[in-house]
């Protein structure tokens, strides 16, 4: 791999990653909202900065994954965006699950 496609390989895995921790945040913001819908306490404005740092670390994973899966699979890096939305709503407890799984 050439130095121009080394550059361009590491730009769209930063805006894939850009793009999973958005898409985190939404779907943390989705979750949220869900659960007041429910009946669930109501959304406020001090609950947005724990969903950033949750959608940092939801994106971050999710792209992780989808640099693994786009290496030993050949799944696009961008699936990683959609990762990350899923990874937002289900929030980390996810991560006991797959822990448990492996």
């Amino acid at each position: 791999m050439s130095a121009w496609e080394s550059f361009w390989h590491q730009l769209t895995l930063l805006m894939t990653a850009g793009l999973a921790i958005f898409l985190a945040f939404v779907g943390d913001m989705v979750r949220l909202y869900h659960i007041q819908e429910q009946g669930g306490a109501l959304v406020t404005k001090a609950q947005i900065f724990p969903a950033m740092l949750r959608s940092m670390l939801m994106g971050i994973i999710a792209t992780s994954i989808s640099q693994y899966l786009s290496a030993a699979y050949q799944v696009p890096e961008l699936a990683g965006g959609a990762l990350g939305g899923v990874l937002g709503y289900l929030g980390p407890s996810v991560i006991g699950v797959a822990v448990k799984y492996v």
